[in-house]
């Protein structure tokens, strides 16, 4: 059996929407929090971090964990607010244009409360050679701040499968603090803020 077949990437809300070099030039707005219908912003994710609960230390899965936590870092994106009173993620046809921003398809969509902005979804990821499904279920909450924008984004793992027993003890044998996956949940949090190109 092998772990790595967990470090499969899974879907999160953070998707580069064009250049991954913003303009040095470029200085924060003066922006009032809140996205009604059709207020768009454009964002730099200036930094990610994440923290772990109850999840296994085996090597493999946490240079998995590493690595999409960095691959959230130094990119931009975009959010809208639409007619039906949410926010949707966007995607950006120009580099750094936010007039070329328009909402993904299918949608990544939000729900408003206040100026939290949040959705949930599942993604699941076969293990190879195995009868066992990882499923990953995410709540991602965007908190509007005006200027930045912090998200926090939960994925909880559990295991389904004839086999998951057996690949859940293989996991806790190889992890130095005697944990494995079913479980655990890590949290990653975005800083983004406003950026003009």
């Amino acid at each position: 059996m092998r772990t790595t077949a967990l470090l499969t990437s899974a879907l999160l809300c953070l998707c580069a929407c064009g250049d991954s070099t913003p303009n040095p030039d470029g200085t924060p707005e003066n922006r009032e929090a809140g996205l009604g219908p059709g207020d768009k912003v454009l964002l730099w994710v200036e930094s990610s971090s994440y923290t772990t609960d109850a999840c296994s230390n085996q090597a493999e899965w946490t240079a998995g964990l590493e690595a999409f936590n960095s691959a959230l870092s130094n990119a931009y994106v975009a959010f809208g607010g639409n007619d039906e009173g949410s926010v949707d993620l966007l995607r950006c046809a120009v580099a750094g244009d936010l007039e070329s921003c328009t909402p993904r398809n299918p949608p990544v969509r939000y729900e408003v409360n206040g100026l939290e902005y949040s959705r949930s979804f599942e993604d699941v990821s076969p293990i190879e050679d195995v009868d066992c499904t990882l499923v990953m279920n995410f709540d991602v909450v965007l908190t509007d701040a005006g200027d930045t924008i912090v998200e926090r984004a939960t994925r909880t793992h559990s295991l389904t499968g004839s086999d998951c027993e057996a690949f859940e003890e293989l996991v806790v044998s190889e992890s130095p603090n005697g944990r494995g996956i079913s479980g655990c949940a890590v949290t990653f949090t975005s800083q983004m803020a406003v950026r003009k190109w």
